[in-house]
């Protein structure tokens, strides 16, 4: 079956090569190029979830191939081209109808149900259309079940060019391909699969629609509704960004009990955090020997200031409501939103230019992870190096480097227990 991308001269010039003389020259001919291959799968996919309203997935491919012009540098990387549009175009294609419901809320009295703007992988409805089933079927697939799915049904790509594409050899492409298609049939009706498929491989955009696009992507006014609908879908992609990377972020923030801290801030400390090697090698330092009974100030509960992991800085918004508490013998994290708190007993100890400070996850006690420590007033700021749990960091610099860091601003002092009469 021939697919909806048109496949013309793909042999020589490749997606990526495409995005590369957009995002680099501004190449109209380029840009051209790519909206050939995909510009009737993205309609037809906006249509369908639309429910045919032509009208409308005309202003939602406007829309996608506008943010594919803005965001071509970023793309050029990504495996399959036709995933991400597939994705986009959803995300467009529901805030077409957000819009398009708004307008109708002022227009009538009547309140209009707003359980459409979702854009999860909730149920849908049993007297759906079988296109629109399809559509939400491919949602539900793996990533790479999903992009061999598009990339083969519906932009017409043979096993030989995905097995290229891939870096794989063609036994085990057809193998993937056969999996995803398994996986697809057990989310439709076998019966009405192959038609689905046809009835889309066989959609068709408007040819002005083409010409509309090559406009606005070299600089021509897009109208209202297309600006409108850009402007919500690059919001919403926006979010779903952020809630990925958060999800990673606070995993590897909250996997160690303690440890991050921000390196752009270890030189505000009034010890310096890194030894000259001369100092190191003799032994000797001017900075006073660290105060163990000051250390153990350190109860309260803390805010990040900075995170640093693996010589990484963590966003800031995704550590702005996490909160740590200390106690005098445990440190826990909390994390708005997640379930459970980490928890990790500790003990300190006065070294030579730090204080040491030893770790054992409540998950594994049985697992010391050594670090050092380092408290200024209401600013307090921790390293140790998780990857490598035998060595405690020489200083706070290497610990942003090779591990992880901390630095923490107090935001309250935790009051001493009543005594008991």
């Amino acid at each position: 079956m021939h697919g909806i991308c048109d496949p013309t001269d793909s042999a020589t010039r490749t997606d990526e090569l495409l995005l590369r003389q957009w995002a680099a020259e501004r190449s109209p001919e380029a840009f051209a190029t790519l909206m050939r291959r995909y510009v009737n799968f993205v309609h037809g996919v906006a249509t369908r979830a639309l429910n045919g309203d032509r009208h409308m997935a005309d202003d939602v491919t406007q829309a996608v191939f506008l943010i594919l012009s803005e965001k071509a540098a970023r793309l050029r990387a990504r495996p399959s081209l036709a995933a991400w549009l597939h994705r986009t175009t959803h995300y467009a294609a529901a805030n077409a109808k957000r819009i398009a419901r708004r307008r109708m809320r002022h227009e009538r009295a009547a309140a209009i149900e707003r359980s459409e703007v979702s854009m999860d992988k909730g149920t849908l409805r049993e007297d759906a259309p079988a296109d629109e089933k399809l559509d939400h079927a491919i949602r539900s697939l793996g990533h790479w079940d999903r992009n061999l799915i598009l990339d083969h049904f519906f932009c017409g790509h043979d096993i030989d060019a995905m097995a290229a594409a891939a870096g794989a050899s063609r036994a085990t492409t057809q193998r993937r391909l056969s999996r995803a298609i398994h996986r697809l049939r057990s989310r439709m009706p076998l019966a009405a699969l192959p038609a689905v498929l046809a009835g889309a491989a066989a959609h068709s955009a408007d040819a002005k629609l083409t010409a509309h696009i090559q406009a606005a992507a070299t600089g021509a006014d897009a109208s209202a509704s297309v600006v409108a609908i850009v402007r919500a879908t690059r919001y919403m992609m926006m979010q779903e960004t952020m809630k990925s990377a958060g999800k990673w972020s606070l995993l590897l923030l909250c996997w160690g009990a303690f440890g991050i801290g921000a390196w752009r801030t270890a030189t505000a400390f009034a010890q310096p955090a890194t030894m000259p090697a001369t100092q190191a090698a003799s032994g000797t330092s001017t900075a006073p020997k660290p105060d163990l009974e000051a250390a153990k100030a350190m109860v309260g509960t803390w805010e990040f200031v900075d995170v640093v992991n693996g010589g990484r800085v963590v966003p800031r918004e995704l550590i702005a409501a996490a909160r740590v508490v200390i106690s005098d013998a445990r440190i826990e994290v909390i994390v708005p939103g997640r379930r459970g708190t980490e928890r990790s007993a500790y003990s300190l100890a006065a070294g030579e230019h730090f204080i040491e400070i030893d770790q054992r996850d409540a998950s594994n006690p049985t697992r010391v992870i050594p670090g050092i420590l380092q408290l200024d007033g209401d600013r307090l700021q921790i390293g140790f190096d998780d990857r490598n749990a035998k060595v405690r960091p020489p200083s706070f610099d290497a610990a942003g480097r090779a591990g992880k860091l901390w630095v923490l601003r107090r935001l309250e002092v935790q009051k001493p227990a009543p005594a008991v009469p």
